[in-house]
């Protein structure tokens, strides 16, 4: 990627769109890129950290594994998202494991590097910490759906999320979502099994609130899905 496409899409990002040329391509300096193909690991939990990611290309997975096995994805990262940022701080092993989901690009930054062009930028630094803020939101709402809501409450605002995130109209009035998911990957998202995500899908659908479209949820009754996420 070149780089005047690279700098495009770092300047895309929240945490550094108010970032002149210039310092945009002090970053750049000292970042390094990698191209990773489909459904490799970029890193495993508990590996040592000390680099921040940004997605140029492709889409990522970030998910933790229990030690019985049990998989729950955390976030799907989507081009010019950071990722990896929280071992960036503390030095500490990775919390998560991080895989690509397609064929990807990486806009790569060392810690060595990082933390001294935050000292010069503050900025930035205020900005990363609202990133880290945002981060623990995401993890406390996601305990408090496991502990207090029910499977079709966490499947109905999971799918609402989706919609809203990578949903395209359609000229019939539904709502397809341009991810294509597996019915393990959705419950792997709000802590489920792939079969109990299933027979609900197949109950929505005999109810015309969805329907399937190789692997694509297409929303059919926006209204009944805010109506069971909100009881």
């Amino acid at each position: 990627m070149n780089l005047e496409l690279t700098t495009k899409l770092l300047s895309e990002n929240p945490l550094f769109s108010q970032l002149g040329e210039d310092e945009l391509a002090e970053i750049i300096t000292f970042s390094r890129t990698r191209s990773v193909d489909k459904e490799q690991v970029i890193f495993h939990k508990w590996d040592e950290s000390g680099q921040l990611f940004v997605l140029l290309k492709g889409r990522i997975q970030i998910s933790s594994v229990s030690d019985t096995g049990k998989e729950i994805i955390l976030n799907l990262v989507e081009p010019v998202e950071i990722f990896g940022e929280i071992s960036l701080f503390d030095e500490m092993e990775r919390t998560a494991t991080a895989m690509t989901l397609d064929d990807s690009e990486l806009l790569v930054i060392s810690r060595q590097d990082f933390i001294p062009y935050l000292e010069r930028n503050p900025r930035i630094a205020i900005k990363m910490l609202d990133a880290l803020s945002q981060l623990l939101r995401q993890t406390n709402i996601l305990i408090e759906d496991v502990l207090f809501r029910n499977l079709a409450n966490r499947l109905a605002k999971k799918i609402i999320s989706l919609a809203g995130e990578h949903g395209e109209d359609l000229s019939d009035g539904t709502t397809r979502i341009k991810l294509a998911l597996s019915h393990t990957q959705l419950g792997n998202m709000i802590n489920s099994s792939r079969e109990s995500v299933c027979r609900q899908l197949r109950a929505w659908e005999n109810e015309e609130i969805i329907s399937m479209d190789h692997g694509h949820i297409l929303v059919r009754n926006f209204d009944h899905l805010k109506l069971l996420y909100s009881s």
